[in-house]
């Protein structure tokens, strides 16, 4: 049976395969493991959520994502109603993530896959 994937699942699985990219020949060549570590997988969400930055230098809460640690940020829908203003918390695992699909929607998502597709490649 197939599973049904959404794109934050292909974007995680796409981080693992430019951390691969990027670090598995170093790992073989170091420890004789292609394997990726965590630490590895971080620096390519890093690189690529750097990249994004920088290709919308106007998005000034993207600018701020980039550089805030992800434990740090909460992500909230706001339902505005005359009179009132009602938060809703909405959980996320990767809130960075969770962030760039709520407020840039999934035209930014797309163009974070493209650069993650992008990195390690010549």
């Amino acid at each position: 049976m197939i599973k049904k994937s959404n794109i934050r699942d292909i974007i995680r699985s796409e981080v693992v395969r430019a951390a691969s990219r990027l670090y598995a020949a170093e790992n073989y060549r170091r420890w004789g493991t292609n394997k990726v570590y965590g630490n590895q997988i971080q620096a390519v969400y890093k690189m690529a959520y750097k990249l994004l930055a920088d290709e919308h230098p106007k998005m000034k809460w993207l600018q701020t994502l980039v550089d805030m640690p992800s434990k740090d940020i909460q992500l909230k829908l706001v339902l505005r109603i005359p009179d009132k203003d009602i938060e809703i918390d909405l959980p996320d695992s990767d809130r960075k993530l969770g962030a760039i699909a709520h407020g840039g929607g999934k035209e930014l998502l797309i163009e974070l896959l493209q650069i993650l597709q992008k990195l390690g490649t010549v």
